[in-house]
C-alpha cells in the first residue's frame, strides 16, 4: 500500500518482452522525511504473476538488492542522494513463463537555503486555464489556481507566479525560507489525485558554535578546543551532504580550519581573543569568544600506570570559603570532553594504552567559585609499551636503565590481571641472575 502523504508523480512507460508489449503504470511517491515509495500495476489484464523480484540501484551503487517484493512496491529511504533510480523488474507467472522489466524514476528534488526566497516550477497537462488546480506542501492546501484569480491560504509566504506563454507551466514563490519548508510540494485537480510535484530540501543556518575545552594554560603547554556545531537542514536524514567544516580566528584574523584546534601558548596569546563558526552550505554565526588565562594552581597532579590504566591523583586545596567540590576535565589525543564531578582525590583513564597522550585538568570550586586549576599530562614516558606476541612463541623485551645491574640489587616484575598481583619474576645482585617462580624466562644483563 502507498501512503497518503507526500508527493505522487504518475509515470507510464511502455516496457517490451520477448512475448510482446505490455503496459505498465508506475508511481513514485515521497514522503515527509523524504523516502521514496514506488509502486507499479498493469494497464491491462494478463496471466496471473505467482513472484516477482526486484533490483534497485542508481548510477553510483546498489541501493535494493535482488529480492522479492509483495503488492508491486518497494521503499527507496535514500532516493534524495541520488538523481535517479533505477528499477529491474522479474516476474514468474503460473504458467512458468516471465518477464523483465527496466525502469528508470527521476528523484524530482530542490535544494532550498534558509532566508532565500525560492521559486518552484514544474509542468502539468492540466489546463490552468479551467481553474480547479490546487498546489500543496504536506498534504496541506497552500495555493488554488481559478479561472479568473489564484488565492493563497498564506499571501505573505507563497505567491503564484503565471505565465500565459508557457504552457502547462506552474511556478511560485516561497518567502523567506526556513527549515520547516521541506518536504513534499505537488499539484493537481484535487488534493486527492495529485499528480507532479517535487521533495524540497532545505539548507539551514548552523546553530552558533560552542568551544569546548580548558582555556586556562601555562606558557608552553598546549591548548586544545573543540568547535561544536548542529545541522539545522532538513529533512535531518539528509544532514552532513555537505560536510560540516569549522573555522577558527584569533581576533578575527582565520587561523585553523579544523575541527579542534591545537596551539602551543606563548604570552602573547593571552591578550587575545578565539572564536570559530561552522560552515554547512550557509556560514554560522561566530561563537562567544574565548579569552585564554594562566591557571592558577596550589597542588601537583601525580600519573602513575595501573592495570593498563592511567591514574591521576591529587591532593586538596585548602578551601577559602564554602564546600569543596571537585570537576576533571580529559583530553585524550587532542580530543576534550566535558567537565565531570569527581568525589575522589583521584581519576582514572581506563584502557590508557590506546591513546598517545592524556590531559587532565582539574578545578577546585569553592561555593561555585573556581579556586585553583591544575593540569596533568601522561605520555608514553609514563606507561610501558605496548607488546603484543602470539601465544606459544618466545619473546623477547628489552629496556634500558642507567647503571649497571650487576653494581647493585635490580628486580623485573611482573603484574597478574588474575590475581591483581605484582610479582617479583627475576633478580639480578652481585651480576647473578636468579630466575625467581618462572620456569620459562631467562635473562642477559649487557654491560
Amino acid at each position: 500500500m502507498l501512503s497518503d502523504i507526500g508527493i505522487s508523480s504518475v509515470i507510464c512507460l511502455i516496457v517490451s518482452y520477448i512475448q510482446g508489449t505490455e503496459s505498465l503504470q508506475v508511481q513514485s511517491e515521497f514522503n515527509q522525511t523524504g523516502a521514496l515509495n514506488i509502486s507499479w500495476e498493469d494497464q491491462k489484464n494478463v496471466v496471473p504473476k505467482a513472484t516477482e523480484f526486484v533490483w534497485v540501484g542508481s548510477n553510483t551503487r546498489v541501493l535494493w538488492p535482488w529480492g522479492e517484493v509483495k503488492d508491486s512496491t518497494v521503499v527507496v529511504k535514500d532516493a534524495l542522494r541520488h538523481d535517479t533510480v533505477q528499477l529491474q523488474i522479474m516476474r514468474q507467472y503460473r504458467n512458468l513463463s516471465y518477464t523483465e522489466f527496466q525502469i528508470d524514476v527521476k528523484v524530482q528534488k530542490q535544494f532550498l537555503s534558509e532566508g532565500e526566497n525560492g521559486t518552484m516550477t514544474w509542468y502539468t497537462q492540466e489546463n490552468l486555464n479551467d481553474g480547479g488546480y490546487f498546489i500543496t506542501h504536506n498534504m496541506e492546501k497552500i495555493l488554488e489556481i481559478g479561472r479568473n484569480n489564484t488565492r493563497s491560504d498564506n499571501p505573505e509566504k507563497y505567491v503564484y507566479n503565471s505565465d500565459p506563454t508557457v504552457s502547462g507551466l506552474v511556478r511560485f514563490q516561497i518567502k523567506g525560507v526556513t527549515p520547516g519548508d521541506f518536504g513534499s510540494y505537488r499539484g493537481g485537480t484535487s488534493r486527492g489525485s495529485s499528480r507532479e510535484g517535487t521533495f524540497v530540501l532545505v539548507y539551514g543556518q548552523p546553530k552558533k558554535p560552542t568551544i569546548i575545552g580548558q582555556n586556562k594554560v601555562s606558557v608552553g603547554d598546549l591548548l586544545t578546543l573543540s568547535c561544536s556545531s548542529t545541522s539545522t537542514s532538513q529533512p535531518a536524514e539528509f544532514r552532513g551532504f555537505p560536510i560540516m567544516t569549522y573555522e577558527w580566528f584569533e581576533d578575527g584574523t582565520s587561523i585553523s580550519l579544523e575541527k579542534v584546534l591545537r596551539l602551543k601558548v606563548e604570552n602573547s596569546l593571552y591578550k587575545k581573543s578565539i572564536t570559530c563558526r561552522a560552515k554547512e552550505e550557509l556560514l554560522s554565526e561566530l561563537s562567544d569568544p574565548v579569552q585564554i588565562e594562566k591557571p592558577h594552581c596550589m597542588t601537583n597532579i601525580t600519573t602513575s600506570f595501573v592495570e593498563g590504566s592511567a591514574r591521576f591523583s591529587w591532593s586538596v586545596p585548602e578551601a577559602s570559603l564554602g564546600e569543596m567540590s571537585t570537576e576533571v576535565l580529559v583530553t585524550r589525543d587532542g580530543d576534550p570532553g566535558n567537565w565531570t564531578p569527581v568525589r575522589n582525590q583521584s581519576y582514572t583513564v581506563r584502557d590508557c594504552l590506546t591513546f598517545s597522550t592524556i590531559e587532565i585538568d582539574v578545578r577546585f570550586l569553592s561555593s561555585q567559585k573556581e579556586i585553583a586549576l591544575c593540569r596533568g599530562l601522561f605520555t608514553k614516558l609514563n606507561k610501558p609499551d605496548a607488546f603484543i606476541k602470539q601465544k606459544g612463541r618466545d619473546a623477547t623485551l628489552n629496556w634500558t636503565i642507567p647503571f649497571f645491574p650487576s653494581s647493585k640489587l635490580y628486580s623485573i616484575f611482573k603484574h597478574s590481571d588474575s590475581d591483581k598481583m605484582e610479582g617479583e619474576i627475576i633478580r639480578v645482585e652481585d651480576n647473578k641472575v636468579t630466575p625467581i617462580n618462572m620456569e620459562n624466562t631467562t635473562t642477559q644483563a649487557n654491560r
